[in-house]
């Protein structure tokens, strides 16, 4: 448990399953400009959609360029992966700052991210993050740690319990979706955490930890989210998690959101990562290549972050 400015984290043990994956069909950069422009009547900008502090020339945004084989790392959240083409890959990050600074700065549900943007944003409302956390983050028990109170477990065993315990706790990830329909910063009030979820679901694993963030929020004037479809889903490449649909406006801008919590083999954290297209249109890329494609690694978060040092919970915990 720890605390920042007006925030607090709450920790609590729960769960994982596994899932098939509907894939996303593709659409020509040109045919969502022209699907765009004719619902918008004239050209559309979709930086209002960005989540509260976010903006691509802002100080906290650096872009990151691709290596000789065309490939881009992001360390500090542990993935590598090819850009859709002619996509821009920035990493947003908070830094160091004080109490003060952070609680008008600072959107806690958006302190660590990486964006990949299309070039055609903000006219076409497209981009893809990816993070560990957003409001509630989630952390895999390693098998090496179940092992310690259970030596004879398989990783057959394993990947089913983990599976489970997210097929069981499912409506929590949903009940957190909702972080872009709020502004945090300058003197919001606690608005919007109604527990969308059981605190007494069923027996599971315990596979899973769960952080969840409270901090001050108010709802981002003319903004609204839809109902959130969920469907287990699994890739080739050994990933596995959630897949959460639903559409989002924001300041005005309304936005499909396809949304992946994913557990990757030899990880502890989750990764969240969220394709964002405009209402009237599709992704201009094959969502499912690029999941395939990335490869995960241990993020290297700074300390401001609010997971850091998160995996020695596990040894406080069992």
């Amino acid at each position: 448990m720890r605390k920042r400015g007006a925030a607090f984290l709450a920790a609590v043990c729960l769960a994982l399953t596994a899932c098939s994956l509907s894939d996303s069909s593709s659409q020509t950069v040109q045919d969502i400009m022209s699907g765009v422009n004719e619902k918008n009547g004239g050209e559309n900008d979709s930086s209002a959609a960005l989540p509260e502090t976010v903006s691509l020339d802002s100080e906290r945004m650096t872009e990151l360029t691709a290596d000789s084989g065309g490939i881009t790392e992001c360390e500090q959240m542990g993935v590598r992966l090819k850009l859709p083409s002619q996509f821009k890959a920035y990493f947003y990050g908070i830094g160091e700052v004080d109490p003060e600074e952070y609680d008008k700065t600072v959107n806690p549900s958006c302190t660590h991210s990486l964006f990949l943007v299309s070039p055609y944003f903000p006219q076409v409302c497209e981009y893809v993050r990816v993070s560990t956390d957003r409001n509630i983050a989630a952390e895999v028990l390693p098998i090496e740690q179940a092992r310690k109170n259970e030596p004879r477990l398989t990783q057959e065993e394993y990947i089913r319990r983990v599976k489970s315990d997210l097929a069981l706790y499912s409506e929590r990830f949903i009940a957190y979706e909702n972080a872009d329909l709020y502004n945090y910063t300058g003197g919001g009030k606690n608005e919007g955490y109604a527990q969308g979820f059981s605190t007494d679901i069923g027996a599971g694993y315990d596979m899973i930890l769960f952080t969840e963030l409270k901090s001050p929020r108010t709802q981002a004037p003319n903004s609204e989210i839809s109902d959130i479809s969920c469907e287990e889903t699994e890739f080739d490449n050994g990933a596995f998690g959630l897949r959460l649909d639903y559409t989002l406006k924001r300041n005005g801008v309304s936005a499909k959101k396809e949304v992946y919590w994913l557990a990757a083999p030899g990880q502890t954290l989750m990764r969240r990562i969220e394709f964002t297209t405009d209402i009237g249109g599709k992704a201009s890329f094959d969502t499912k290549s690029l999941l395939e494609g990335i490869e995960f690694s241990s993020p290297k978060l700074p300390e401001s972050d609010l997971m850091h040092g998160y995996e020695q919970m596990w040894q406080e915990e069992t």
